[in-house]
């Protein structure tokens, strides 16, 4: 320890030892700096080994490095000191060494992250497995119900069908029909005709065959289990 100096305005001497901290967290002393010598004095070669570093390579004086591509500047106490932060690359431009702006929906960044680009718009092909599959679904279905149709149209008047319920199964069958087709409708290139029928055609196939259904469940019951003997109302084909 040196005692401690002071100069002619009786302030004190500026004297700092300067020190590396190594991979093991020990601190080594690697130089010193007095101001009353006007010198500074480091071991340069015990420094490069405490980095690690070939020789002839210098290792870097300053607090922070530039932050790498898709990242920014969150800076901390000190303008020369900050930390890096990484960005959305997927959803975000970086619009300075400070900061990221996110895109605005139905856009994303260009590979250079320096602006917004719209999203091209992309549709199902039709010669890919995901379209080829529901539509060779879709078009069994179809063929099952027409010859379910058939068979109905052939045997219209027998009791059997008769007493099946003739109109309402028509019903339950166009509903199923609507539904295959629909799916030609999904797997096709967007439109407005085609989001249109698409919407309708959802919502309509399933009110048709459960409508039947619960139709014909209530017309069962009733008929089977009336209030009095009686017949039941609105049991005809015609009110159904």
């Amino acid at each position: 320890n040196e005692p401690p100096l002071i100069d002619a305005n009786g302030d004190g001497i500026g004297r700092y030892d300067v020190f590396q901290l190594d991979t093991k967290g020990v601190y080594h002393k690697v130089g010193k700096w007095r101001s009353s010598e006007d010198s500074f004095e480091v071991r340069v070669e015990q420094v490069r080994r405490g980095f690690r570093l070939p020789p002839g390579v210098s290792p870097y004086s300053v607090c922070s490095v530039d932050c790498p591509r898709g990242h920014y500047r969150a800076y901390q106490d000190q303008t020369c000191c900050w930390a890096c932060i990484p960005c959305d690359i997927a959803t975000s431009i970086i619009i300075n060494v400070t900061g990221c702006e996110l895109c605005p929906e139905g856009e994303v960044p260009d590979p250079t992250q320096s602006y917004c680009v719209p999203i091209p718009p992309v549709s199902m092909q039709w010669d890919t497995i995901w379209a080829l599959v529901p539509a060779g679904f879709s078009m069994l279905g179809l063929a099952s119900t027409i010859f379910v149709v058939g068979v109905f149209l052939k045997f219209s008047n027998t009791p059997v069908i008769m007493a099946s319920g003739r109109e309402l199964c028509y019903c339950m069958i166009s509903g199923i029909s609507m539904c295959y087709i629909l799916t030609f409708f999904l797997v096709s290139q967007p439109s407005i005709p085609t989001c249109a029928l698409t919407r309708v055609l959802m919502g309509l196939s399933m009110s048709a065959i459960y409508a039947a259904i619960i139709t014909k469940t209530n017309r069962l019951a009733r008929v089977f289990k009336p209030d009095s003997a009686q017949r039941p109302r609105f049991i005809t084909p015609k009110a159904q």
